[in-house]
């Protein structure tokens, strides 16, 4: 994200000139304001403040929280903890900061800067580097209601990141015509602008997919960058589904296969099932929490995918990171899987995992209870929204 501090006189020359440079870096994106994130979902926090200016730029966190406490509206007073904020960026602006803390049994945190903001019919993407050097790209999708959703910022794995939550707005920080726009709602300033619907929905469902990201940031630099602010011609997207889930299947489902059980979980709407426990209950350990999510494809000639994400976090201060991809047919109200391809093991993505005959020794049935619900090995999933 690349926008520099610009005095007022000079503002349309200089944007004019920013166009044609180097970085590729548009207009000014009217998108100003101080958000917070406060997600509470399936025992996880998922936290996070960003400033954003893509006007004028804003200072680093060293430079306005000097205090233990602080004024936030969705987080805890002492979210910011000025004495330890990082001094990496001390003294220095850009379009944006922010700070991602995820909490389950334990706490990590990230910090960062977001810079060279491109508009890309409404959606913006940009670059960030936190604290540590590490760089890379995100999008950032803009909601009707002022706030945010974000995929690719920070390191974190998708499934305990900040993708797909929500950024609520709690201070605009666009100009407006009475240059008074100290708490105003975004939604009452003049100079906003909403995403192309399609291409928003387009965008989330390619990174929802495992591995996605990349796929949906190399979308995005294929189009030209927004001379002006998009409007969309039909309504944005809701940027809900979460950062583990699987591509939605877009293809038809044929007649003679059309069975309750299969169209349960096939449904072409996106959905995605979560589910929690303790490993007491699942007989797995006398202490200790696992998180899982699903969600289910058409694999073709009546075939199931599933795909699932799995944390098991077993009281030792760390989080056990798996993902699977499950292939099965319906037999009865169950669907019974004869491959399983392990994607990511302790957290390390296998490029070159391949389908393999499931295990007898390991769940390969999931039992569907009623339309909203199924059981995997004693792990009860709950259909989502």
């Amino acid at each position: 994200m690349k926008i520099t501090t610009l005095n007022s006189a000079f503002r349309t020359l200089c944007i004019a000139v920013m166009t044609v440079t180097a970085t590729g870096a548009s207009a000014s994106i009217p998108l100003a304001g101080i958000y917070e994130m406060n997600d509470k979902e399936d025992m996880s926090k998922h936290q996070m403040y960003l400033e954003l200016d893509f006007i004028n730029s804003r200072p680093d966190f060293t430079q306005t929280f000097t205090t233990k406490r602080s004024e936030f509206k969705l987080l805890p007073s002492d979210f910011m903890r000025a004495k330890k904020l990082s001094r990496e960026f001390k003294g220095t602006t850009a379009p944006g900061f922010g700070k991602y803390r995820h909490h389950m049994l334990f706490s990590s945190s990230e910090e960062f800067r977001i810079t060279n903001p491109r508009l890309k019919k409404g959606i913006i993407l940009v670059e960030w580097e936190n604290t540590l050097g590490k760089k890379g790209e995100a999008i950032i999708i803009p909601q009707p209601d002022g706030s945010l959703v974000t995929y690719g910022l920070t390191t974190f794995d998708r499934l305990i990141g900040p993708d797909g939550h929500k950024l609520t707005l709690v201070k605009s920080l666009l100009p407006d015509k009475d240059n008074d726009n100290s708490d105003k709602p975004d939604k009452e300033k003049t100079e906003t602008f909403t995403a192309d619907g399609g291409l928003v929905q387009e965008i989330i469902t390619i990174c929802t997919y495992p591995g996605g990201v990349p796929d949906a940031i190399k979308r995005l630099r294929e189009l030209p960058d927004d001379d002006t602010p998009a409007t969309a011609q039909k309504p944005v997207a809701t940027a809900k589904p979460q950062a583990s889930e699987k591509r939605p299947a877009t293809t038809t489902i044929p007649e003679d296969k059309k069975d309750d059980t299969f169209n349960t979980f096939v449904s072409n709407d996106g959905s995605i099932w979560r589910a929690n426990s303790t490993l007491a209950k699942l007989g797995l350990g006398k202490t200790g929490v696992m998180g899982a999510s699903a969600t289910f494809t058409d694999g073709g000639n009546g075939t199931v995918i599933m795909n699932m994400a799995q944390d098991i976090a077993p009281g030792d201060c760390k989080v056990y990171h798996f993902e699977y991809i499950y292939s099965g047919k319906v037999v009865g109200k169950t669907v019974v899987f004869d491959k399983i391809t392990v994607t990511v093991r302790n957290g390390v993505r296998d490029p070159d995992a391949r389908p393999k005959p499931a295990p007898k020794n390991e769940p390969n049935v999931i039992t569907l209870l009623s339309p909203t619900t199924f059981d995997f090995s004693g792990l009860k999933f709950t259909k989502m929204k």
